[in-house]
This record gives structure tokens, sequence and C-alpha cells, in this order.
């Protein structure tokens, strides 16, 4: 368990993260670094166990405040989180084997690529509804790549699938918003349950950020439904792009 300092600095980063995550997507990009950078003599495994097992808290927080505003949205989306889940376990396996030394070269890079994607990403709206063959792949796909790469790594999920639901599926964007938040859950779960068998979760120090995540959540799903979210991504990417730096000095400094 880390000092008094650290926890207070993990449990805002968590805040703010099941905010911005509730809204956008993206509260991966500040809560993993922070346990990166809080955390610096954990594996991958404790660092991606405890920040599943946290965040996973804020995520049923805006998922049910999505519910009791848009159930339907989320119940068409439940068939893609069972796929998402199924490839979040695989990712989870995955990450658990690296060490940490390849492991950070990786989040560098895919906290720079994600960064500029949320910041530079044209408007993807699509007014075409999809045949049912294209939303049924779509959803296979999606559901299985990104259900991989969450149960992996991670940051930048919840972003990557409103565009997908937006830019494919011709959703609009709160309801893009609301189905992000079924599958990211699911995704989140999958790999809770891997590290979790695994033994990687600090469970003192994740419970304690899930507190704050789950406000958080909550908090930024009211403020998805009440006002949008546009003017999160200049604050996600500057935290990503910030991130990346702190990290590109920790490996090479």
């Amino acid at each position: 368990m880390p000092d008094l300092i650290v926890i207070i600095f993990l449990m805002l980063a968590a805040f703010m993260a099941g905010w911005v995550d509730a809204i956008g997507g993206g509260g991966g990009l500040i809560q993993f670094p922070a346990l990166l950078f809080g955390l610096p003599n954990a594996t991958p495994a404790q660092l991606l166990g405890t920040n599943k097992a946290s965040s996973i808290f804020g995520t049923a927080g805006a998922t049910s405040t999505y519910f009791k505003k848009m159930p339907n949205e989320v119940k068409t989306t439940i068939p893609m989180a069972i796929i998402a889940f199924i490839g979040s376990l695989a990712g989870a396996i995955f990450s658990s084997n690296l060490p940490r030394s390849s492991f950070e070269p990786i989040v560098f890079v895919v906290l720079i690529v994600v960064g500029s994607w949320i910041l530079y990403s044209p408007n993807i709206q699509n007014e075409k509804m999809p045949t049912k063959v294209k939303s049924n792949l779509v959803m296979l796909l999606g559901g299985a790549g990104l259900g991989f790469y969450d149960g992996a790594f991670g940051p930048g999920t919840g972003a990557f699938l409103i565009a997908l639901f937006v830019g494919a599926l011709g959703k609009q964007y709160l309801a893009a918003s609301a189905g992000a938040k079924v599958v990211n859950l699911a995704t989140n779960f999958g790999a809770v349950v891997i590290f979790s068998i695994a033994g990687s979760i600090i469970w003192s120090l994740a419970l304690l950020m899930a507190l704050a995540n789950f406000a958080g959540g909550i908090f930024g799903a009211k403020t998805a439904i009440g006002k949008g979210s546009s003017f999160v991504k200049v604050i996600v990417a500057t935290v990503a792009f910030a991130s990346a730096l702190r990290l590109a000095l920790q490996i090479w400094g």
C-alpha cells in the first residue's frame, strides 16, 4: 500500500477519470498513467488489474445512470458486450506475461496515438443507418478487437467505442456514449476476472480508487446528459501528452 499522498493523488485521478470516461471516453488516459507513476515498482499485471478493479465501479455507475435515461440503447448493446468480454479475457492473459521493461514503451506509444486521435479526430457522424449484416459485423469485430485491446492495455477504449457507434452504426453521440459504457463495463469485468485469478490486484488501493471513480462516473454521465462533451477532448488529449512526456523521461531520461 503506498503512502497517504500517493493514495490521495490516485483517488483524485480516479475521480477525474470516471468523470471524463462517462462523458466521452478516455478516462484511462488519466487513471492508468497515474498508477504507472504512483506505483513505480508494480508489475504490469498489478497496474492493469488495480486499474480495472477500480474503474469498473465508475463504469457501472455511469451505465446505471444511462440505463435510467436510455434503457433501449443499453439493452441493444448487450450482444456486443458479451463478445467484448471474451476479447478482454484474451487481452488480459496476453498483458499478464509482459515484463515492465517492455510494457512501458508500449504504453508510451499508446498514449501518443490515442491522445492524438482524440484531439484531432474529425466529425465522424454517419447519418445513414447500417444494414443488419453490417451492424452485426461491426459489433462482432469491434467487440472482439476493442475487448482484446481493453483487456491488454485499455486507455482510450471508451473513445474508440463511441467513434465506432457514431461512425459505423450511425448513432447519435449521446446514444453512442450510453452503448460504449455497456461494452466498457463488460471489458473491465473480463480483465478483472483474469487479474483477480492471478492475484494481481492491489485490492485495498483499488477499492479506495473505486469510490472516487464511481462518484466521477455518475457526475460525468449527468454532465454528458446535460451539457455534451466537446470541451473534454482537449483536457483528455493534454493529459495523454503530458503523461507520455513524463513516461518518456522515466524510461529514457
